[in-house]
């Protein structure tokens, strides 16, 4: 019987052995409060997939010993920008509150998790109104700018208004690939083609996951 690993053992394999040697420096060589701050400088630089393996590896290592209810929400804007669905991210914002029941930064995210859910549910008016509430205060957040802008862009909504809160949004986090998607994809139904096709580089360059490349191209030989 050959000993040889298949290429998918050999990943699961590399990824456990890594892991394991990231927890081994975090219990032994960094504070949570060292650890927090790289975890935000990945985020920051668009790094979203390592700045998740870091914050699993300091949950994983310190939880329930995690104090401060920060790094739950940035967990959980981590997992927003990586999921589909906001079930993840909300469970991370639930473990901040159990911290800090107060804490603004996640009473606002889950006000956004709640009118995204209330979207996906078919509760348009419901959605729409407590976004654009959120927004009236003049509040910067990425988010929120997002989950409005993705809804009015594929529920025939203002595709001018799409573009613009997508732009707004990019500008506040500026590598937030699902929100550069839409606007690349906001871009081709609005046929403002040279728009498109610089977004859907973009997009090429800032995703790692070389699986979805395909898609990318495709789109920029149809413009």
């Amino acid at each position: 019987m050959s000993t040889r690993r298949s290429a998918r053992q050999s990943v699961d394999i590399g990824l456990a052995n890594r892991q394991s040697t990231m927890t081994f420096f975090i219990k032994n060589h960094a504070s949570p409060e060292q650890l927090l701050r790289q975890i935000e400088g990945l985020y920051t630089a668009g790094q979203i997939e390592e700045a998740l393996n870091v914050c699993d590896c300091v949950i994983d290592a310190y939880h329930p010993l995690i104090q401060n209810s920060d790094l739950f929400v940035l967990h959980a804007k981590i997992l927003f920008e990586l999921n589909d669905t906001s079930d993840l991210a909300e469970a991370a914002l639930e473990q901040a509150l159990i911290l800090d029941s107060s804490h603004t930064g996640a009473l606002e995210f889950k006000t956004i998790l709640i009118a995204q859910r209330d979207l996906r549910d078919g509760l348009y008016t419901q959605g729409e109104a407590n976004l654009r509430d959120f927004l009236s205060d003049e509040k910067l957040n990425a988010y929120a700018l997002f989950v409005l802008a993705h809804h009015l862009l594929w529920k025939n909504g203002s595709e001018s208004e799409a573009l613009e809160l997508f732009e707004r949004c990019l500008v506040l986090r500026p590598h937030f690939l699902k929100a550069r998607l839409d606007l690349a994809m906001a871009y081709k139904k609005a046929h403002l083609l040279a728009k498109a096709d610089a977004a859907f580089l973009e997009c090429l360059r800032l995703d790692t996951n070389t699986e979805n490349h395909p898609f990318y191209r495709q789109h920029l030989q149809s413009l």
